[in-house]
């Protein structure tokens, strides 16, 4: 679980702090986000100490719908 984002935590903690320093939480949230995929395997590898099979493919599709799709469609409709 320490791999995973914390957009929801992060955006209103943002919020309460430093409105201006929303688009540096977005940056950050998108990229703990997208190095999850990569940071799970090697973070169960070290801290277990054996390697355990991930669907990384599956992770991807994931994130993909609950975050990029809904990102996406936002902007667009935004627009």
């Amino acid at each position: 679980m320490a791999c995973v984002s914390g957009a929801q935590l992060s955006s209103y903690a943002t919020f309460l702090t430093d409105p201006q320093m929303a688009p540096l939480s977005i940056v950050m949230t998108s990229l703990s986000t997208a190095s999850a995929v990569f940071v799970t395997p090697l973070l169960l590898l070290l801290l277990i100490g054996k390697k355990l099979p991930i669907d990384v493919r599956g992770m991807v599709y994931s994130i993909t719908q609950i975050v990029v799709v809904p990102i996406a469609a936002g902007l667009l409709l935004n627009r």
